[in-house]
């Protein structure tokens, strides 16, 4: 298993997740691979590529044609998460 796969975790596609809604909610419309990069302390946009893949493959995201830029976009599935993830644990069960 490569470093990247051993940081692989559902909390931090969230935090990808998270960082997709601020931005867009700051800026008022989708970021950019590296805005994100900028967002959660990251050097590399193909770790923010990779991640948003794992988000889009969950149905939490959907992304626009290769090469198209700021073409993200939270789905209604991505959303319901979001909430979920404001909620304290023992509320969730």
């Amino acid at each position: 298993m490569n470093a990247q796969n051993d940081r692989v975790t559902p909390a931090r596609q969230m935090e990808v997740l998270q960082a997709i809604d601020a931005l867009i909610r700051r800026d008022g419309w989708p970021p950019s691979y590296r805005e994100l990069c900028e967002a959660l302390g990251l050097n590399s946009t193909a770790t923010i590529h990779y991640h948003c893949g794992l988000l889009e493959a969950w149905g939490l995201i959907v992304r626009g044609p290769k090469g198209q830029n700021r073409a993200l976009k939270i789905t209604t599935m991505g959303h319901a998460a979001l909430e979920l993830a404001k909620l304290p644990p023992s509320s969730v069960i």
